[in-house]
């Protein structure tokens, strides 16, 4: 008797070890996210526009409204949305300040956003040169407004994921601040353990907030989501999913079995490994 104890607490060890060692090559990842880019922009251009509800809008070469392309945090809480026309918008908030998107001495609007950005990309890694040991933390800087930063190295010595993750929304709030101090861009910043999971996460808390989403949680989290909200299923195949079986939310999606997937729902190989993908949470936006 005895010594099948001993050989189940060696068995329970060697588990508990080999769970420890799955858990420290989790990586973690962060998002940062400059809130209300093109909006904060123009106020940096034009002061006078700083705390007033405003709306970033593209034109068509006649100089007609086509769309929001940003909503400042001040005309959201009128309720204003990007999803927005012109006229709904301003009946929502009759002092809402639009700003278009036109050429200046010759350079398209785009160039001098990614010019701005490039002072966020080129702070955040002097902030890494500053604080960490190797000389950059970008892993990816897309599209203009969104850096994804790799801080597995930073946080690898604590024991566990829920430590790793605090340690890194630490290490996120100096980064905004700092971001602050050197461009005056406000961000927000999501934390968890991997890039489709922080890019869901930062939304929790915006503005200049910095949320966490554990691992454990990301099932639930994603399940109450609506498809179309779902980075990799905004567009077509989203779409395709919500007509072809009536559906609105993650979490109806998946009780859907591949097969009826494929031979209702029309969905193909590299469209079922997406969704898969996203699931969990593995999905590279």
């Amino acid at each position: 008797m005895g010594g099948t104890n001993r050989g189940l607490e060696e068995d329970i060890k060697k588990l508990s070890l080999l769970n420890l060692t799955d858990r420290a090559k989790e990586s973690v990842i962060g998002l940062i996210d400059i809130d209300c880019f093109e909006c904060q922009w123009f106020e940096h251009e034009n002061s006078s526009l700083k705390g007033l509800p405003c709306a970033a809008v593209s034109t068509n070469e006649n100089g007609d409204f086509r769309r929001f392309n940003s909503v400042n945090y001040e005309a959201r809480s009128f309720g204003v949305s990007r999803l927005h026309t012109y006229e709904e918008a301003l009946e929502l908030c009759p002092t809402l300040k639009l700003v278009s998107l036109p050429r200046k001495e010759g350079t398209e609007i785009g160039d001098l956003l990614k010019n701005a950005a490039a002072e966020v990309h080129s702070s955040l890694e002097i902030f890494a040169q500053n604080n960490f040991s190797q000389t950059s933390c970008v892993i990816q800087f897309s599209p203009t407004d969104e850096f994804y930063v790799d801080l597995t190295k930073q946080v690898e010595y604590k024991l566990n994921i829920e430590t790793k993750l605090e340690m890194a929304r630490c290490i996120l709030r100096r980064m905004l601040k700092h971001i602050f101090k050197e461009t005056g861009f406000a961000c927000s910043a999501g934390v968890s353990t991997s890039r489709l999971r922080a890019k869901l996460a930062v939304e929790q808390d915006r503005p200049r907030g910095v949320s966490v989403l554990h691992p454990d949680d990301w099932d639930a989290f994603l399940d109450a989501r609506e498809i179309k909200t779902v980075p990799g299923l905004k567009k077509t195949l989203g779409k395709q999913l919500t007509d072809k079986f009536g559906i609105r939310l993650m979490k109806d999606l998946r009780v859907i079995s591949d097969k009826d997937l494929v031979e209702i729902g029309r969905i193909k190989g590299k469209q079922l490994e997406t969704l898969g993908k996203i699931f969990s949470g593995d999905f590279v936006t």
